[in-house]
């Protein structure tokens, strides 16, 4: 007997970089995250950096966590350039000393204005 695991995304709250995310994984990954809310995010897994498909970054969670790891649509997040100058950005440096100190984020959400 076989059994069909694959997710749909009908069957998933949460999508990360077009991928549906298992309740199984998603709890696993609210560990280093925080909460995560019903939603179809973008993630740096580099970076750390997340937003909602389509938008611009909301915030930044810990990188490299396991359950997120798939590589990101082109253009998911709209432009990555400096909103003065308009160069593209290159590096950000050091960020979110508190997210590094705690060793996890502060969940992700979609935002009101967006919902």
């Amino acid at each position: 007997m076989k059994f069909n695991l694959q997710l749909s995304m009908d069957s998933v709250k949460v999508s990360i970089n077009g991928h549906p995310i298992s309740e199984r994984a998603l709890r696993k990954a609210e560990k280093k995250a925080g909460p995560v809310s019903p939603g179809s995010y973008w993630y740096d897994q580099r970076a750390g950096f997340w937003g909602v498909m389509g938008h611009e970054c909301s915030g930044i969670i810990p990188p490299f966590i396991k359950e997120f790891s798939y590589s990101m649509p082109k253009n998911c997040a709209g432009t990555v350039t400096d909103a003065t100058t308009g160069d593209k950005l290159r590096s950000l440096g050091k960020l979110a000393p508190t997210i590094e100190k705690m060793k996890r984020g502060f969940g992700m959400h979609v935002p009101e204005e967006i919902s």
